[in-house]
C-alpha cells in the first residue's frame, strides 16, 4: 500500500502523541516518586529545581498531546505503525533507563546497574555489534571503578544483593 503525504502526516501525529504520553508518565513518576525520595533531606531551594524541570517536562508533554490529538478523519484501513518505526522513542527510552538506573542502584549496586544501563543506552545510540557493546561497557565500568574506588577513595554502593 502506497503511503500518501496525508498518511505520513497522520503517522507523525500519532508518533508525537505517543511520545507525549511517555513524557507525561515520566514527569508524573519524577514529580511524585523519584524527586521526593531523592531531595527529601535538601533545603527548599535545592529541591525546587528538579520539581520545576519535571513540571516543565509534563507541561510540554501535555502540549504535545493537545497538538497531536487523534482526529476522526483517519484514512481507511490505517493501522498504527510497528515498533521499529518509532525511532524518536529512543530518547524516551533513554530517560526511562536513567529512571530505572536510579531505582536499581540500591539493590544491585552502582556498577552492575550502570553496566545494564550502559548496554541499553549504547544499543539505543546505534551500537549493534555485541563485541563493541561489551567492550565499551566493560571499559567504562572499569574506568568508573578505578576513578572512584582507587584514585578518589570513594566507596561505590555495592547494593543489597552483593553486600
Amino acid at each position: 500500500m502506497k503511503q500518501t503525504l496525508k498518511d505520513t502526516d497522520v503517522l507523525e501525529r500519532q508518533k508525537d502523541f505517543l511520545l507525549g504520553i511517555i513524557f507525561l508518565l515520566i514527569s508524573i513518576v519524577l514529580i511524585f516518586f523519584i524527586i521526593p525520595s531523592q531531595a527529601g533531606s535538601f533545603g527548599r531551594a535545592q529541591a525546587q529545581v528538579p520539581f520545576a524541570g519535571a513540571i516543565a517536562l509534563g507541561l510540554l508533554a501535555l502540549y504535545m498531546l493537545a497538538r497531536n490529538w487523534p482526529q476522526k478523519n483517519q484514512p481507511e484501513g490505517f493501522h498504527w505503525p510497528g515498533l521499529s518505526s518509532f525511532m524518536r522513542l529512543q530518547t524516551a527510552l533513554c530517560c526511562l533507563v536513567m529512571v530505572a538506573l536510579a531505582f536499581a542502584a540500591p539493590w544491585f549496586g552502582l556498577l552492575v546497574s550502570s553496566a545494564a544501563g550502559l548496554l541499553v543506552l549504547l544499543y539505543c545510540c546505534g551500537v549493534r555489534r555485541p563485541p563493541a557493546l561489551l567492550i565499551t561497557t566493560f571499559l567504562l565500568i572499569a574506568f568508573i571503578y578505578i576513578a572512584f574506588e582507587m584514585l578518589l577513595g570513594i566507596a561505590l554502593p555495592k547494593g543489597l544483593f552483593f553486600e
